[in-house]
């Protein structure tokens, strides 16, 4: 998909998973009795919020959690300004016009063919745009037979780490499985700091 114009460009030119360090440094500062967690008081939110935050109910926030939580605040609070700067009739969606992009790019993100996109479409949208703007400068590099997809060898991985990559099991890495490996590294940022499983490089 597509660059678009309203969405895309919001975030600058820059992928907003590779900002996702607020909870090691949170962590770092606040973690009281060294569990490398969190709870609601060392984290000084109300239980409302916390439990926002800590999604297996253990009580704790791990790193995890914390960047799953800032991921996607920092999406729905992107979201919510191209809403509210392109809602010229304040019904909370948003039309091509009020977008500003063509018929043709606007049916690609209007999903249920309705002529209006919601927070879910435009949320689907950014997604899809940071997996093209992630992985086709990877994919383009490393594919050598065209396929536009990326073998083991060619990602140049040993299988025991492509496996985790492969999560269909075909043999074959496409877009959409080279970014939620992405993702999941980025969520668990301390595995990558310590040096586990970094040794792709998919941040194009």
């Amino acid at each position: 998909m597509n660059n678009v114009t309203g969405i895309g460009n919001q975030w600058g030119g820059r992928n907003p998973l590779n900002s996702l360090n607020q909870g090691n440094k949170l962590i770092k500062n606040k973690d009281t009795n060294g569990d490398k967690t969190l709870n609601a008081e060392e984290l000084g939110v109300k239980e409302e919020v916390f439990s926002k935050i800590d999604t297996n109910e253990d009580g704790q926030a791990d790193i995890k959690e914390l960047n799953k939580f800032f991921h996607f605040e920092k999406i729905n609070n992107k979201i919510t300004n191209i809403i509210e700067s392109k809602d010229e009739n304040g019904d909370g969606l948003l039309n091509a016009e009020e977008l500003g992009i063509s018929e043709e790019l606007f049916s690609k993100i209007d999903h249920d063919e309705d002529g209006q996109v919601d927070r879910t479409e435009i949320y689907a949208a950014i997604r899809n745009w940071n997996i093209n703007r992630h992985t086709n400068p990877l994919i383009h590099e490393k594919d050598t037979n065209g396929d536009k997809v990326l073998t083991a060898e060619e990602l140049g991985v040993d299988e025991e780490l492509f496996s985790k990559i492969d999560t269909n099991e075909d043999g074959q890495a496409d877009g959409k499985e080279l970014n939620v490996f992405k993702l999941s590294l980025t969520y668990n940022s301390h595995a990558i700091e310590e040096g586990t499983e970094s040794d792709v490089d998919i941040t194009a």
